[in-house]
């Protein structure tokens, strides 16, 4: 599959970098593997109003090479650890074509063949994540009621 959507200029081939809501981390690709054999990745928040292009997510910007893909945080983990679901991969790959982190060396028809285990430490921060969303939904959701609220408070007393 021919490359797309490229990013003008591209960084190191064995390098990764995650952009998140405070700065920018920069690793090789062997550290950051060993950081998701772990479940040791520091605590870095998702991107202000950036969504993921897989599942619409909180997200963080991942480059590698001349790649740039909006990724939540265990999207970004399943991408690291070569282990996206096949509907991922082939949303990839149809964004953005081949490149080296979802070619053949390590998935077949968009599934994973030699994928690294998850950690513990990252399935509890992805289970983590997961409520911090439906808290904050559920507190939008709540401000929402109370402006309603507050307002019709407001136009009955005035009506008084």
């Amino acid at each position: 599959m021919k490359p797309k959507n490229r990013q003008s200029n591209s960084i190191d081939i064995v390098a990764i970098e995650i952009e998140h809501q405070n700065g920018v981390l920069s690793k090789d690709l062997n550290e950051i593997a060993m950081l998701a054999a772990f479940g040791d990745y520091p605590l870095i928040e998702p991107i202000n109003n950036l969504k993921s292009e897989l599942s619409g997510k909180p997200a963080y910007l991942v480059r590698v090479d001349d790649v740039q893909m909006a990724l939540s945080f265990d999207e970004m983990d399943r991408f690291i650890r070569h282990d996206l679901r096949k509907k991922e991969v082939e949303k990839i790959l149809d964004k953005y074509g081949s490149f080296h982190a979802v070619s053949g060396s390590f998935y077949t028809d968009g599934k994973s063949w030699q994928p690294m285990g998850i950690a513990k430490e990252t399935k509890d921060r992805i289970a983590f994540e997961k409520k911090k969303a439906e808290v904050l939904k559920l507190a939008k959701s709540v401000r929402k009621k109370l402006k309603e609220t507050s307002a019709k408070t407001v136009n009955k007393n005035q009506k008084i």
